[in-house]
């Protein structure tokens, strides 16, 4: 026993002897500095760096503990750094010191034991030449203190952004970066695995992998080195195996597959009792069975994505879990089936996209009954039938080229605060396209505190005559908001008046320079009183209705309310303007009503 343990050992014993006397006293905190020290060892580093707020005594413990949360090694940052400092910069120059640099700080970072939370190392090489240093480079990351958290990227001429091919050059990862004390999350971009080796014990837990090469001999090594993997994420890799199935990673929480290349064709899910949380945006075929469906609370699955059996998916049902789902079916697949039904108690947001490829099917019916469900987007598909039993309901939003089917709600949501339609691709604006959207915002007004209209559209033609059609009595909705952006320069007569009479809107933006729709609301608004050849009590002229009205540009500063003609003939300029057009409703025996119509 050296002199320095013999102190420690005295110090200790007097410690102890002062712990006998009073019970209370927290025994932990008198152990010895590098006994605390080996504790905090053992702790990941966030809680590690908690334990300072516990007393003066771990304060001090945590100040004289060798950590740091991150070290970022990036060539990009140092190669930026020497182009200010030289004239006439060699790219392979600045990346050998870059290499060096990081020779340095990496062995530092060893000799000091010091301990990492994350350790992100980026780097540029020429050729395969350099790949012995790299392999150098990744040795001695592999002897640093506890790195939680590792993001590995090696840049060559042929990989990093892009698919890889067979002859490309890229750089082969050693496969006993797995085997690093304390490493829970791995991040590699741009890389393979270089050997079938297998590591007898690997704490990772989480793997994400982007831009790199997938082969049936890595898959096996991973199951085999890594039995406490919760989540994987593929992003834009190249895949040499056709199927892969999830089932070989028992704990696996989370499964992420964004794009692909090559042969991936399916991802099959089954007897997976443990995965929470799937998400697909790959060209793949996704296999799911009723027992693998049972713990999943999280589903994602794009346009690109194909699932099988369909069965599952038009009732979710099967997902008893089920709390978030973002699907997006190809119509054909529903044809069958007629309806789409979601009846889940643990269900908050859905998002529902039917894409229609070809005419002649639909879907007939959309049937929502979930109590807990606060968000629910539907996109496509043109239903017969849409029917929403769904109390806690606070957004409910459309997108879609057509004026839906009226939603019928079984029992009006309490909490409705946000509803949204966005209609888009029409050309041609009929008489009864102006009807169908005044029972649509009419409806819609009643069960929202806030229901805002989108149109984002071609204007040709539009057939619409105010006088024509019923009074514009009821003024009750001053809640919906109206956004218009137009492709056309130039809009026929009419579509104000349609937009206006149709939705009465409480508040209405358009951008760009749509000086026509401009052009039109001033001259409206400039003989706000009653004309000649209307009756006295004729209501069906929306500007009969205005008492009071102020204007602003968000181009021309002056105040332009008494000067109409100068907001027309304002000039075009590169920035879109935006006009707002305050809007007094008269009061009536009707409703008292105000309303802010902003251009």
């Amino acid at each position: 026993m050296n002199r320095e343990e013999r102190v420690a050992l005295k110090i200790c014993e007097k410690r102890m002897c002062i712990m006998s006397k009073n019970e209370s006293l927290d025994r932990i905190s008198w152990l010895p500095e590098h006994v605390l020290h080996v504790i905090l060892d053992k702790l990941p580093l966030k809680d590690a760096a908690r334990s300072s707020v516990l007393s003066k005594t771990w304060k001090s413990v945590c100040s004289s503990y060798p950590m740091t949360p991150f070290v970022n090694l990036d060539h990009n940052l140092f190669g930026l750094k020497s182009l200010e400092s030289v004239q006439e910069p060699d790219i392979d120059e600045i990346r050998k010191n870059f290499i060096d640099f990081v020779d340095d700080d990496l062995f530092q970072l060893v000799q000091n034991k010091l301990r990492v939370h994350k350790l992100a190392l980026y780097v540029a090489v020429s050729d395969s030449i350099c790949f012995s240093r790299v392999d150098h480079l990744i040795e001695l990351v592999t002897k640093v203190s506890m790195v939680e958290e590792l993001c590995l990227f090696v840049q060559t001429k042929d990989a990093g952004w892009k698919e890889i091919e067979e002859d490309y050059i890229y750089y082969s990862i050693p496969f006993s970066v797995l085997a690093s004390k304390g490493l829970r999350s791995l991040n590699v971009h741009g890389c393979k695995f270089s050997s079938s080796m297998s590591i007898a014990f690997s704490s990772l837990q989480h793997l994400s992998l982007t831009y790199a090469v997938i082969d049936e001999d890595d898959v096996m090594n991973i199951t085999r080195s890594c039995p406490a993997i919760e989540t994987l994420e593929f992003d834009h890799c190249t895949f040499w195996i056709e199927t892969l199935e999830l089932s070989v990673f028992p704990r696996l929480k989370k499964a992420a597959f964004l794009e692909n290349y090559n042969w991936l064709y399916n991802i099959i899910v089954v007897d997976h009792t443990s995965l929470e949380s799937f998400k697909s945006d790959a060209l793949t075929m996704c296999e799911f069975t009723p027992s693998g469906c049972g713990s999943i609370r999280e589903l994602i699955l794009s346009c690109q994505s194909s699932v099988s059996p369909l069965d599952l998916f038009v009732n979710l049902d099967t997902f008893p879990l089920l709390e978030e789902a973002e699907l997006s079916i190809e119509l054909s697949c529903l044809d069958g089936a007629n309806t789409f039904r979601a009846a889940n108690h643990h269900l908050r947001r859905l998002f529902l996209s039917i894409r229609k490829f070809y005419e002649g099917i639909q879907v007939k019916k959309i049937d929502i009954d979930c109590p807990n469900l606060e968000f629910f987007e539907f996109h496509g598909g043109d239903p017969k039938q849409i029917f929403i039993n769904c109390p806690s309901l606070r957004q409910f939003h459309y997108v879609g080229d057509k004026i839906p089917v009226l939603p019928v709600f079984n029992s009006s949501p309490a909490c409705l605060e946000d509803i949204y339609f966005r209609l888009g691709m029409i050309c041609n604006f009929t008489s009864q396209w102006f009807i169908q959207l005044r029972g649509l915002s009419e409806l819609m007004a009643q069960l929202g505190s806030v229901v805002r209209l989108n149109l984002d559209c071609f204007v040709q033609k539009v057939d619409f005559a105010p006088k024509e059609f019923g009074a514009n009595e009821a003024l009750r909705q001053q809640n919906v908001h109206l956004e218009i952006y137009l492709r056309h320069l130039h809009i026929p007569v009419g579509f104000v008046d349609g937009l206006i009479w149709s939705t009465r809107a409480t508040t209405s933006t358009i951008c760009g320079h749509q000086r026509d729709f401009v052009k039109e609301m001033c001259q409206k608004l400039a003989k706000k009183s009653q004309d000649e050849n209307c009756e006295k009590s004729c209501d069906k002229c929306w500007w009969h209705h205005i008492q009071k009205f102020e204007v602003e540009n968000s181009i021309k500063e002056e105040d332009v309310t008494c000067n109409l003609t100068s907001l027309v003939e304002t000039p075009l300029s590169f920035r879109r303007p935006k006009t707002s057009f305050k809007l007094g409703w008269r009061i009536n025996q009707y409703n008292n009503a105000s309303s802010l119509l902003c251009i």
